[in-house]
């Protein structure tokens, strides 16, 4: 009984869970200068560099921030920032 119980949890719970922390981790590894990412808070800005756990975002006017790298949450494609415009 425990062992099925196990099981249904870590389908459920675990494997979901470490699936999202390899994406995102994918997503941290491959992004490129230029790259528009967007924020858990909603902030949109293009990738600037990366400072220990931290991503510098270039939001325009000049103004960069520094964001916690576990809070990007996507990349935009080319063609989905032009289409919110």
């Amino acid at each position: 009984m425990f062992s099925m119980v196990f099981f249904i949890f870590y389908f459920l719970v675990i494997r979901p869970q470490n699936k999202q922390e390899s994406e995102k981790q994918s997503l941290l590894g491959s992004l490129k200068k230029g790259d528009q990412l967007v924020t858990s808070g909603g902030l949109l800005g293009k990738f600037s560099n990366v400072e220990s756990e931290f991503v510098v975002l270039d939001l325009g006017n000049n103004m960069k921030v520094k964001v916690e790298a576990n809070h990007i949450v996507k990349r935009l494609e080319k063609n989905d920032s032009k289409s919110k415009s």
